[in-house]
């Protein structure tokens, strides 16, 4: 029987470190923490040797940085942020340095969390905040994000996490214990939102569909439980 055991530690943030994400190939790591600071790690030949290295330190956020998700089909770093911004990171051609090449401004305070239409090629993707709404983007001709929609009015506290669906339903959860259920359809909202005001005892901390089609909705709180949530058809 296999044993499981650290192999590496990546050491070089200053502060609480609050997400890791592999990039979808496999060969990099996105970190990103309360020092403001996203690093960019690349996985080595031997993993199982514990071969890391830091290729990029990314400055550029004001304060702490929330989360970090990489495009699914670039190599590209989106982080969100307690300044209330999203930037995204790339490497500049022609040389190893990695830069900020875009900065997005539509939320009007914390942004917790994003997550990419799975469906989409990276076209798009929905943010959430603890301004209490969702953000619709697109990504348009001259590869820049524009914002499409705001979806609030619906949660009541600020909204921790994001999740698409491969069904294009997003969901949302948030400090008011409830889950959002929204419907995208040809790259806007459609029908009135779903809410769920008693999902939890407690905040709801983070929400994930399935990656399979027609798959279920995960939920996690303060309360101390995980819910698997699963869509049925109205009577």
């Amino acid at each position: 029987m296999k044993t499981f055991e650290s192999i590496a530690t990546l050491e070089g943030h200053e502060n609480e470190v609050k997400r890791v994400t592999w990039s979808p190939n496999g060969e990099l790591i996105a970190t990103c923490g309360r020092d403001k600071t996203v690093w960019v790690w690349e996985v080595g030949d031997e993993v199982a040797n514990g071969e890391f290295d830091c290729i990029a330190i990314c400055n550029g956020h004001t304060q702490d940085v929330k989360s970090v998700t990489w495009h699914p089909e670039q190599e590209a770093v989106f982080s969100t942020s307690y300044d209330d911004t999203i930037r995204v990171w790339r490497e500049r051609e022609g040389d190893d340095e990695w830069t900020c090449t875009s900065v997005l401004s539509k939320h009007a305070s914390t942004v917790w969390d994003m997550s990419f239409e799975p469906s989409g090629g990276g076209k798009r993707f929905v943010s959430c905040s603890a301004d209490r709404s969702v953000v619709l983007w697109q990504e348009t001709e001259k590869r820049e994000w524009a914002h499409v929609e705001t979806l609030e009015g619906h949660h009541t506290r600020e909204i921790y996490s994001i999740s698409w669906s491969v069904d294009g339903i997003v969901a949302s959860g948030g400090g008011d214990n409830a889950i959002v259920i929204s419907n995208v359809r040809d790259g806007r909202f459609v029908d009135k939102p779903r809410v769920h005001a008693r999902a939890h005892a407690g905040d709801v901390n983070c929400v994930r569909w399935s990656p399979l089609a027609g798959g279920a909705l995960a939920s996690c709180s303060d309360d101390g439980l995980v819910r698997i949530w699963g869509l049925r058809a109205r009577r």
